[in-house]
């Protein structure tokens, strides 16, 4: 199976001048946090006129920022049977008993 990347792009208009590139890119895309951002940037999925940047880049009126995001990896997360105190349950709510 092959990773899908998501394309986006953006150009900068003199509004976003002098801006960071991972501030304006966490606030343009909202679904990722910036150290996200700052991984894609450092992972080289995130080109300012189709050079690799540093996430402290300042961007100038006119570059063209091209983004690649790809697909989540599957985690590896096994159950674990750990003995709980439930001290409530019903079809909604859950409550347990958690030590320090």
């Amino acid at each position: 199976m092959e990773d899908q990347l998501q394309c986006m792009e953006f150009t900068v208009t003199e509004d976003m001048e002098e801006e960071r590139i991972d501030k304006l890119l966490s606030s343009l895309m909202d679904s990722f946090s910036r150290s996200y951002i700052q991984k894609l940037l450092k992972d080289g999925l995130i080109l300012v006129n189709g050079k690799k940047v540093k996430a402290n880049y300042k961007l100038n009126a006119g570059d063209q920022i091209d983004v690649e995001v790809p697909d989540p990896e599957p985690l590896d997360i096994a159950a674990e049977n750990i003995p709980l105190d439930i001290l409530y349950e019903d079809e909604d709510i859950l409550i347990v008993n958690k030590p320090k």
